[in-house]
């Protein structure tokens, strides 16, 4: 930073001073810039890991819910099977008893 400001100071013949303050301002900017970037990139960083905990748990209740729904479509097909052999024994009695 030192050679930037002499370099300036003998290149565009500028006092001193104004030199200093020109690129202290320019410094405290990119200072500025640095520190808010990185509260951001924090703040982001833990809205990611609640975004994580929160597919986490919505991943676990679609899995109970499915889970569910498969059980209770077992079930509907053992019934519907059952019900389906009880029908076929019927028509075999009953074709039984027409012979």
């Amino acid at each position: 930073m030192y050679f930037t400001i002499i370099a300036s100071i003998e290149a565009h013949r500028i006092p001193a001073q104004k030199a200093c303050l020109v690129f202290g301002i320019i410094g405290v900017i990119l200072i500025l810039l640095n520190i808010t970037g990185e509260i951001r990139s924090r703040r982001m960083v833990r809205e990611a890991c609640k975004f994580q905990k929160q597919m986490e748990e919505t991943t676990k209740e679609v899995q109970k819910q499915v889970e569910g729904s498969t059980k209770e479509m077992q079930k509907a097909t053992e019934e519907a099977t059952k019900a389906l052999e009880e029908l076929q024994k019927q028509i075999e009695k009953s074709k039984d008893k027409n012979d």
